[in-house]
C-alpha cells in the first residue's frame, strides 16, 4: 500500500524534555516501521496478557524490529505503544468525524 494515500498525524517518541532536547530525539517512526511494530506486538499479545512484568517482552520486540532493519530499543517500543494507545483512545472518544479537531482527523499508525 502506498503510504502517501494514508491519512496520519505524527506520533513521535521524545527522549526527554527541556531546551536542547531536539538533538537527543530519536528519528520519527515511519508508517511501515509502525506497521511492522504492530504486527510484532500483535504476535506477542497473548504473552503480554499473561505477565505483569513485560520489560523482557519489549526487548524481544526490539530484537525482532532489528531483524527487520529498524533500530529501536525496548524502551522506545514501549513508549511508542503507549503513545498509540493514548492516541487511539482519544480518536475513539470523538463522536463523529466532524467534531474532530483538524489535527485528529488523520491518524498515524
Amino acid at each position: 500500500m502506498d503510504p502517501s494515500h494514508l491519512h496520519h498525524m505524527s506520533v513521535s517518541v521524545d527522549s526527554g524534555g527541556g531546551a536542547g532536547a531536539g538533538a537527543d530525539r530519536f528519528p520519527q517512526w515511519s508508517v511501515q516501521e509502525t506497521r511492522e511494530f504492530l504486527m510484532i506486538r500483535a504476535e506477542l499479545d497473548p504473552t503480554f496478557m499473561e505477565t505483569k512484568r513485560n520489560k523482557v517482552l519489549w526487548e524481544v520486540i526490539s530484537t525482532k524490529m532489528k531483524e527487520r532493519g529498524y533500530n529501536r530499543s525496548g524502551e522506545q517500543c514501549k513508549c511508542k505503544w503507549k503513545n498509540l494507545v493514548t492516541r487511539y483512545k482519544i480518536y475513539c472518544n470523538e463522536t463523529t468525524f466532524f467534531t474532530l479537531e483538524n489535527k485528529k482527523k488523520s491518524f498515524e499508525l
